[in-house]
């Protein structure tokens, strides 16, 4: 469809497979487009534009001029417009396939502050969803204090825990056999020495020669 003069064109498109419009001129174009598979509208002049336009898989539009454009566009998978001139425009376009948005939030959107009171007043449970960073920090919380650990537990010859435990006892004996524990105190004899559970055998000439043997 070509369109040059001056006046009034009011046109209904439905359905329409591949259209090319060109229209130069003035005056007052009322259209309705509705099931357009491809569409190319060059549009030069003054005057006013509306348009209604509906259901378009491929389109572009490329209008010049001064004037006011009232426009509907709904359910587009491709579009492409390039507009000058002066005028008002008022359009209002949805239902798009394909979209980029980059958004910055302040105020009270995402903040600092917000994003860090959620994450540390999250309910751990949520988060737990095995090999996730919240099953990990969940499994490291359960283990709770190792300094309440009892020793040895379970802790087999050569471990750490076993080892520490075996210290332990030999310091509480030393303790012992050297008469410092109040609730065990010592008892020495010339042949002797006794402290709580440990037993001492002292044997010989006790001038030559001495031998402690402990038999407990």
């Amino acid at each position: 469809m070509r369109t040059e003069g001056n006046g009034a064109l009011a046109a209904n498109l439905i359905p329409t497979i591949n259209g090319a419009i060109d229209f130069t001129g003035s005056g007052t174009l009322s259209a309705e487009a509705a099931l357009v598979i491809s569409m190319f509208c060059d549009m030069t002049g003054s005057g006013t534009l509306s348009a209604s336009i509906v259901g378009l898989l491929n389109m572009s539009i490329d209008l010049e001029g001064s004037g006011d454009l009232a426009a509907s566009l709904s359910g587009i998978g491709n579009m492409l417009i390039d507009l000058e001139g002066s005028g008002n425009l008022d359009a209002t376009i949805a239902a798009f396939g394909n979209m980029s948005i980059d958004i910055v939030v302040t105020g009270t959107g995402l903040t600092l502050e917000n994003v860090r009171a959620a994450v540390w007043n999250a309910i751990a449970a949520d988060f737990n969803e095995s090999g996730t960073m919240g099953n990990k920090m969940n499994s490291a919380a359960s283990a709770g204090d190792p300094w309440s650990t009892l020793l040895p537990g379970s802790y087999g010859d050569g471990e750490a825990g076993k080892i520490l435990a075996q210290i332990q006892t030999l310091v509480d004996e030393l303790h012992k056999i050297q008469g410092l524990d109040a609730d065990n105190p010592m008892t020495v004899t010339p042949d002797n020495r006794t402290a709580g559970a440990i037993n001492l055998d002292i044997t010989g000439d006790g001038e030559t020669s001495t031998t402690v043997t402990r038999n407990d």
